[in-house]
């Protein structure tokens, strides 16, 4: 019984896995590094942690046994090394010796990246196998000159659990390195998107106009697609990154306090506003937060699909956007979801959702909006719990997934 060399591999051979990893990362950072300016400011974080997290993730090599087929073919074997055997013709044996022979092909289906399979894990035997790859089959040959089935199938079943022991001493090593790889990208990413926005913040404080440069690239990149894993699109800004007016979080803060100031005074006289509609009480916020933001804050503003209650705007551009609505029910509530984030462009980061309360269990009600927030198809994560009352998600936009939206929902008693 013999396997023959040919245009075959040593599966999970000599070439160290660690230093394979180490070397991917190492290209990985090195692409970041040579991001244009324009193009990393233009995304998200996340966004560009989605496009390099499937870019360089490995997808370890699986096997399929029972979807393994066999075939045979006659093969010349040579036997002039074969000292067991009797061959009287044999006057030199440093010459080789051919005999009529079969060779026996079992077809062993493998996913995952190909390239991983000449790639040696941390835990690895000192003999390996040796087998020829075509597409997405490992081919294991046995060579033999006689008609012992038992015999093939005993080789071929070694050799597969050595096989097997390697591919899982791979997929262990493979995992940690995906594991660690979005931490990776994110540090990188943030600490030269923070370098970047300081040396801009430096020379705009020169005094000097800034020099645009005349060579900014308009292309779009082909998006890098790895079997079924769908890869986020590489994108190029069309024009120099210039920071929109954004709302800061101190400042989110604050709007988010004033609104409550104004709806727990509600809630501590509720005779005085029972008979009051949406309208009337969205109104009382807005009393509230022009006083602290000088007529910036707005009722029934067009913005995008529709009306919006409460928009605050800074430069002629909507840095938030709130409703409000009588809790109704878990659908009502889903659709007071879907209307803010129809209400909100593709610039509005900052949302709100005020919810004002007129049943008698109010703790059902907070029970209920997690769930329901996590269940909504625009989900991305849950942020932090504001208090008993009020709860804090990220979204994303409608019309692109790469954007996030930070909503607070705000909910307030203000019984019949």
């Amino acid at each position: 019984m013999s396997a023959p060399y040919g245009n075959q591999i040593k599966l999970f051979g000599d070439d160290n896995l660690q230093r394979f990893l180490e070397q991917r990362t190492k290209e990985m950072i090195k692409e970041i590094d040579n991001l244009e300016k324009d193009d990393l400011l233009s995304m998200t974080t996340d966004y560009w942690c989605d496009y390099f997290e499937n870019k360089y993730r490995m997808d370890p090599v699986e096997i399929d046994k029972l979807g393994t087929t066999v075939s045979e073919e006659e093969v010349d074997i040579d036997v002039s090394k074969d000292f067991t055997r009797d061959i009287s013709d044999i006057s030199d044996r440093s010459e080789p010796s051919s005999i009529k022979g079969t060779a026996i092909n079992f077809h062993l289906p493998f996913s995952g990246d190909k390239e991983l399979l000449t790639w040696r894990p941390s835990r690895f035997y000192w003999s390996s196998v040796r087998a020829q790859i075509d597409g997405n089959d490992i081919i294991l040959t046995y060579e033999t000159t006689d008609h012992n089935p038992e015999k093939v199938k005993k080789a071929f079943e070694a050799d597969l659990k050595i096989i097997k022991d390697l591919i899982e001493w791979s997929r262990k090593d493979i995992e940690l390195f995906n594991d660690s790889l979005r931490k990776k990208i994110k540090d990188k990413v943030e600490a030269r998107k923070t370098k970047l926005l300081a040396d801009q913040k430096m020379v705009e404080s020169l005094g000097f106009p800034l020099k645009k440069r005349e060579d900014a690239s308009q292309n779009m990149f082909i998006p890098v697609r790895r079997r079924k894993r769908i890869s986020p699109s590489f994108p190029k800004a069309s024009k120099p990154f210039e920071p929109e007016p954004a709302l800061k979080e101190d400042d989110y803060e604050d709007i988010l306090i004033t609104i409550s100031k104004m709806a727990l005074t509600i809630e501590k006289s509720p005779s005085t506003y029972k008979n009051m509609k949406e309208e009337d009480l969205r109104q009382i916020l807005l009393v509230g937060l022009n006083a602290h933001y000088e007529w910036q804050a707005t009722g029934e503003t067009f913005n995008s699909y529709g009306k919006t209650d409460i928009l605050i705007s800074v430069q002629g551009r909507n840095i938030f956007i709130a409703e409000c609505k009588f809790w109704r029910g878990a659908k009502s509530f889903i659709s007071a979801l879907d209307q803010l984030f129809s209400y909100a462009t593709w610039r509005n980061s900052k949302l709100a959702l005020i919810l004002f309360n007129r049943n008698k269990n109010l703790s059902s009600v907070l029970e209920q909006i997690p769930n329901l927030c996590r269940n909504h198809p625009n989900f991305r994560r849950e942020h932090k719990r504001e208090s008993e009352t009020q709860f804090r998600y990220i979204f994303h936009h409608n019309d692109d997934e790469n954007k996030e939206m930070t909503v607070t929902v705000m909910v307030f008693d203000v019984p019949k």
